[in-house]
C-alpha cells in the first residue's frame, strides 16, 4: 500500500489568458494506492557464445478510494534479449520490448482517462573490444522506426543510430600512464604511431 501518491489530472477549469481556452491540469494526491505485480525472467545459454533471456512484468496499480487504475502504469511488459559472441572481442545483441496498453490522459489532461495503445520496439547493438581499455560500439534504437507515444501526447524518438569509442578502466593510475605513453608517440595498445 502506498499513501499520498502524487498523480495529475484535469481541474475542469480553463485558462483564457492566451486568447483561447487552455485546460488547466494540476498534480493531486492519491489518498491510498495499491500496487501488486510479478516479475519473472528466464535465461538460457545454448552455447558458450550465445545467451538468451526473456523478462516479463505484470503490474496492477489502482487508487483504493476510487477503485480506478492509476495513470501511466502498463499492466504488461515483455522483453527478449539475445547476446552473441561470434569472435572473442565482438559482441552482437538484439532486443525486442513490448509494453502493453495502459490508462492515461491526453497531453493537457482535458480527457482524464483514455486507453493508450501498447507498442513494440526492436533494438540492435554491436561492441568490439579493441584492447583491454578500449571498446568500439554502435547501436540502433527503434530499428523499425515505430511511432508511439509514452506518455500520451509525447511522441518517442524514431529510429536512432549511435556509435563511438569507449574507454573502460577502473584503474586511474594505469589511465594516466597510458596517456603519458600516448603523448610520447608510443601507445600502450594498437598500432605504433608513425611521425613524419
Amino acid at each position: 500500500h502506498i499513501t499520498n501518491l502524487i498523480d495529475s489530472g484535469f481541474t475542469g477549469q480553463f485558462d483564457t489568458s492566451f486568447g483561447f481556452p487552455v485546460p488547466i491540469s494540476q498534480f493531486f494526491n492519491v489518498g491510498q494506492a495499491h500496487t501488486r505485480g510479478l516479475e519473472a525472467f528466464a535465461a538460457y545459454n545454448p552455447f558458450d557464445n550465445l545467451k538468451l533471456r526473456a523478462d516479463y512484468t505484470f503490474t496492477r496499480a489502482f487508487d483504493e478510494l476510487t477503485g480506478l487504475e492509476l495513470l501511466r502504469r502498463p499492466r504488461h511488459k515483455i522483453s527478449g534479449t539475445v547476446l552473441w559472441n561470434p569472435t572473442d572481442p565482438l559482441t552482437l545483441s538484439g532486443s525486442v520490448v513490448h509494453v502493453g496498453h495502459w490508462i492515461d490522459g491526453n497531453r493537457d489532461l482535458s480527457i482524464p482517462r483514455l486507453v493508450a495503445p501498447g507498442y513494440t520496439v526492436v533494438n540492435v547493438a554491436a561492441n568490439y573490444q579493441w584492447s583491454k581499455e578500449w571498446e568500439v560500439f554502435g547501436r540502433i534504437d527503434n530499428l523499425f522506426n515505430k511511432h508511439y507515444e509514452n506518455p500520451t501526447g509525447f511522441e518517442r524518438p524514431g529510429l536512432g543510430a549511435y556509435g563511438g569509442v569507449r574507454l573502460v578502466t577502473s584503474d586511474w593510475a594505469h589511465l594516466a600512464r597510458m596517456f603519458e605513453r600516448l603523448s610520447d608517440g608510443a601507445p600502450s595498445y594498437g598500432p605504433p604511431i608513425v611521425r613524419k
